[in-house]
């Protein structure tokens, strides 16, 4: 069998045995590669500086070495092509050695040629998605290096696996989140100019005093378009901590992670590849709770969702298919089902269907890679739960994990012990609030946001918001500022006032961008906010923080 490949790719092939070299070579030709062969590791490497190669192919037995030294010296030489190794004498410590590097595929010889086919085919396309990832925006990087850093410590091939999946998952959601992107921007983009020039109508028309029928009628059209715009704001939002907790490196000790917020983070970020095929349910009680890691947990979501999704075949026909994530507390044990209504899973396959690198597909469905069912049930194990499936051919399937429970959330915000205070008192005392911020319009939207409620202070500096603070610092309860690192005009405005005003010390919230300085302030315990906030998030946390006076509402 022959097969015309789409792309033609450069592939380097290192065997000392001429026929195989001919025979595989002038295959992969006919193919539409553009094929190099040798049969030395000294001629390989002669290549190197000549030829951008996309595959390497190499015999580990040569004449002058091994080619895993190939592999190797192509590794130091920042040479990213993926490498497949074919070798008559098999043994464990080169096995090893071969999975650490990151080799693809290790074949015996002899092999079939339409199966080695196949492993060049999944190997070149597993190098392209590595390439087109470089390619990706910043926070697509930050995300790569942030990736690299959580898995250092971990042995080499755990390393490169874990790897080479996340950033498969990225990658693979990169263009579906683009695309629910552009829908809620594209809405802002009408929502906001129409209500700019509505309301600018009325005032230059004098139409509020002249005609309020008319423009009664106006307010209701731009409050129904303001809604939506509400809306888009918030699933912008929402997605946008999503990508940002997919991406970040995971606390090395485990926290409380809710279960529905995780869910729901996870059918978010794939929505783009669901939709349009089963109708989406979440059903998990508020207060499921998990001592663990909520990067990892999404994850599991993430694989298991997108594994429901390649078992419905049905495009365009949500209406007759379910994806369903389903949650219940069992005793000390929180049970979580994801099932679906798919073609289901061969009685033959279900004890494989775990296993690392078996793939079972459907017609017309490129082939996986097979980890990212491994990778679900290691996670599931890492959190001292278990896993397991059942599926009826035809009929669908139902992933099920336990997890231990924990019963107690502790608050996100590190705020320190205090007297407590009624709960319906902290929520209608009238609070001062100042805040810090360098950008004029953020102090304007929060005074917008927070006046009609509550005392609001504003100040753009350090010195200006010193000089408030020591007027009114015997009624402040609250400073919100900025989160700068150490070079900013503001970095010891904090230090400063906990120095000259100690019971100010434990009342300051800082807002911050996604970054190592708001892990670090984190992880010392500071009430820390990451951007971007939603005001009733704000509210919340100014609430949590006891009132200095008793109501004067």
């Amino acid at each position: 069998m022959t097969s015309r490949v789409d792309i033609p790719a450069s592939i380097l092939l290192v065997d000392d045995e001429s026929m195989v070299r001919n025979l595989l070579g002038n295959a992969l030709k006919s193919d539409g590669h553009d094929v190099v062969t040798v049969g030395t590791k000294k001629e390989a490497f002669q290549y190197f500086s000549k030829i951008k190669f996309d595959l390497l192919i190499v015999d580990k037995n040569l004449p002058d070495g091994s080619g895993l030294e190939i592999i190797s010296g192509a590794r130091n030489l920042n040479i990213g092509a993926e490498s497949i190794v074919v070798t008559g004498y098999s043994d464990t410590d080169s096995a090893i050695e071969a999975i650490n590097l990151g080799v693809f595929r290790y074949v015996l010889k002899p092999f079939d040629l339409d199966t080695l086919r196949v492993d060049i085919h999944q190997a070149l396309e597993a190098g392209r998605l590595r390439t087109n990832l470089k390619d990706t925006n910043l926070e697509l990087e930050r995300a790569n290096s942030d990736l690299r850093e959580a898995i250092v410590g971990m042995d080499e091939s755990e390393r490169r696996r874990m790897r080479a999946e996340r950033l498969a998952t990225v990658g693979s959601l990169a263009a579906g989140v683009a695309h629910e992107i552009n829908n809620p921007l594209g809405l802002l983009s009408m929502i906001i100019p129409y209500t700019v020039n509505e309301l600018g109508s009325l005032i230059e028309t004098g139409a509020v005093d002249q005609d309020p029928e008319q423009t009664a009628t106006a307010f209701t059209r731009m409050h129904k378009s303001l809604r939506s715009a509400q809306e888009a704001v918030e699933f912008l939002m929402g997605l946008s901590s999503d990508l940002h907790s997919l991406g970040k490196p995971e606390q090395k000790q485990p926290t409380p992670v809710n279960l529905k917020d995780t869910a729901g983070s996870a059918l978010r970020l794939i929505r783009h590849q669901l939709k349009n095929k089963a109708t989406l349910v979440i059903d998990i009680p508020e207060d499921l709770t998990v001592l663990g890691h909520s990067r990892s947990l999404v994850q599991v979501f993430i694989n298991l969702l997108t594994n429901a999704g390649k078992a419905i075949i049905e495009e365009d026909a949500p209406g007759l298919n379910e994806i369903a994530i389903r949650g219940r507390l069992d005793g000390r044990e929180i049970v979580v089902e994801v099932s679906d209504t798919g073609v289901g899973i061969p009685s033959e396959n279900i004890d494989k269907i775990f296993t690392r690198f078996f793939t079972s597909t459907n017609p017309g469905e490129q082939i996986g890679s097979g980890i990212g069912l491994s990778i679900v049930q290691e996670i599931v194990k890492e959190h001292g739960g278990s896993m397991a499936v059942s599926s009826t051919q035809g009929n669908g399937t139902t992933f099920t994990f336990r997890l231990p429970v924990i019963t107690d959330r502790p608050s996100i915000m590190g705020i320190p012990a205090v007297a407590r205070t009624d709960a319906a008192e902290m929520t209608r005392t009238r609070r001062k609030i100042l805040f810090v911020d360098s950008e004029t319009g953020n102090l304007e939207a929060y005074e917008e946001s927070f006046g009609q409620l509550h005392d609001v202070y504003l100040s753009e500096t350090q010195q200006e918001a010193r000089t408030l603070i020591d007027e009114i610092n015997e009624d402040l309860d609250v400073i919100v500022c900025e989160l700068v690192p150490d070079e900013h005009p503001l970095a010891g405005f904090h230090q400063d006032i906990a120095r000259e005003y100690s019971e100010l010390a434990d009342r300051f919230i800082f807002m911050g961008d996604p970054s190592p300085l708001a892990e670090e302030a984190l992880e010392q315990g500071r009430n820390v906010l990451l951007k971007p906030i939603r005001p009733a998030v704000l509210l919340a946390a100014v609430y949590k923080i006891p009132p200095r006076r008793p109501s004067s509402n």
